[in-house]
């Protein structure tokens, strides 16, 4: 039975065409850490623009390249509703930066919603949860 491929996080590094620095995080599944610099390099290479004017990218440098876990593991900030559900604001996967919004409104699933401020997401819980 063939090895199963494994899920790799690669880190590159690019400027633009303007000159804007860029760094990329690219989550792949590939047999070898070797092979998965190569698809995200190919990748970023071909699909990828600049996140600042969307320009072309040139002078792409791989940072480097870990095995991660085959199922991501994700960081939850939220509440426990006045129902007792818990309610996720935000969800972003570990390892990734997690950018807090000025405010945004979201609700359990019985409809009550609750508006969340900037300065509200540091007294959130946090959690973390694997998909299966």
């Amino acid at each position: 039975m063939p090895d199963q491929p494994k899920r790799f996080k690669s880190v590159l590094s690019f400027r633009c065409v303007q000159g804007h620095i860029n760094l990329y995080d690219h989550r792949i599944r590939a047999s070898s850490p070797e092979e998965a610099e190569r698809i995200s390099f190919e990748h970023v290479r071909q699909e990828v623009r600049c996140r600042y004017c969307g320009s072309t990218v040139t002078g792409i440098q791989v940072i480097g390249t870990e095995q991660v876990t085959l199922h991501p593991v994700y960081w939850m900030l939220g509440y426990i509703c006045q129902c007792g559900e818990r309610v996720a604001v935000l969800r972003e996967e570990e390892g990734r930066g997690m950018g807090i919004p000025d405010k945004v409104t979201v609700a359990c699933s019985k409809g009550h919603s609750r508006t969340i401020l900037n300065p509200e997401f540091l007294s959130l819980e946090r959690w973390e949860e694997q998909t299966n």
